[in-house]
C-alpha cells in the first residue's frame, strides 16, 4: 500500500534586513540588544556585546552593511519562530527609522 506524500505547511520566508551605508546608530543597535534579551534573558547582553566585538567593530562605530550579519549571528542562536520574529522586529525598525 502507498500512502500519499504530505506537505510540509509553508513557512514564511524570513524577514531580510536591508544594507544601509554609513555607521548604524547607537539607538538601533540598543533596540537589536534589547529585542534579542527580551527573547534570551539577560544573557542576551553578553551575547550581543561578544557579537559586536568578534566583528572587529565598537558600537559607535558599527557599519550599517554589518547589520544583517549581527542579526543574522544572533537570530541563529534562538527557535525558528522566536528568530523570524526578531528579524522581523528589527525590519520593522529599520523601516520606521529606529
Amino acid at each position: 500500500m502507498v500512502l500519499p506524500l504530505q506537505q510540509a505547511p509553508e513557512q514564511e520566508p524570513e524577514p531580510q534586513i536591508p544594507v544601509l551605508k554609513g555607521t548604524a546608530p547607537r539607538t538601533l543597535l540598543n533596540q537589536v540588544r534589547l529585542e534579542f534579551s527580551k527573547i534570551v534573558g539577560p544573557i542576551g547582553r553578553v551575547v550581543f556585546e561578544k557579537a559586536i566585538k568578534n566583528s572587529g567593530f565598537t558600537t559607535e562605530e558599527f557599519p550599517f552593511s554589518r547589520l544583517p550579519a549581527l542579526v543574522d549571528e544572533l537570530a541563529a542562536k534562538i527557535g525558528p519562530a522566536e528568530r523570524r520574529a526578531f528579524k522581523k522586529k528589527i525590519q520593522n525598525l529599520i523601516h520606521a527609522g529606529f
